[in-house]
């Protein structure tokens, strides 16, 4: 809901998405190797939904980033550079956290295991689908980028019948176009200090 008024609707349903998506790998990783689900893997789900919407969080914003400003950019090389910009965010970041999931793993005991290898699989499933499924969806969702910062038209009045246009934003012409005040003259260079009396003259000889 969000992303529905934050951003636009294709990037909540393209959120939305991505998100179900690393949800059901995941889960297709507990069933295929009959790991036990249990609260550890509960916990487990909900964080990678976090991690994985936060990520495709800040690839929509940069997207948007591109939008507003290149609206005549062919959508998928516009959706292209967006995810090329915040490429090395997205693998620094996952890496650092996969490194950190996989020493839980190994030394976190027994009781972590479930959810460990949940957030191992769940990261290397977010980073994929922050890459090749986030941005992707929008182009089948029909994004444009003449639909995101736009403006609302105001609408016409009718009376009578007949649509009144509502007033327009008046335009300054040249005779009323305000006039910058005249830059302030240059101060004149000091001249040379006046000689005080007396000074310089030849002090008589001590006898």
């Amino acid at each position: 809901v969000y992303l529905w008024f934050r951003f636009e609707w294709q990037f909540a349903v393209g959120a939305l998405a991505t998100t179900a998506h690393d949800i059901f790998v995941t889960l297709m990783v507990y069933s295929i190797l009959g790991i036990d689900f249990d609260l550890t893997s509960i916990a487990a789900i909900l964080t990678i939904m976090g991690y994985s919407l936060n990520d495709t969080v800040v690839v929509y914003d940069r997207i948007r980033e591109m939008l507003r400003r290149y609206k005549k950019m062919p959508l998928p090389q516009m959706l292209d550079l967006s995810v090329n910009a915040t490429f090395s965010r997205t693998i620094i970041v996952s890496t650092t956290t996969f490194f950190a999931c996989l020493a839980l793993y190994f030394f976190g005991g027994e009781v972590l295991k479930g959810f460990s290898l949940a957030m191992t699989v769940g990261v290397v499933i977010g980073t994929y689908s922050t890459i090749f499924v986030a941005a992707p969806i929008l182009i089948h969702l029909g994004l444009r980028p003449t639909t995101v910062g736009e403006k609302p038209q105001p609408k016409a009045e009718v009376q009578d019948g007949v649509e009144i246009l509502p007033p327009e934003q008046p335009v300054a012409t040249l005779d009323e176009a305000p006039v910058a005040p005249p830059a302030p003259a240059p101060a004149a260079a000091p001249g040379p200090a006046p000689r005080r009396p007396g000074r310089g003259r030849p002090r008589p000889a001590r006898s």
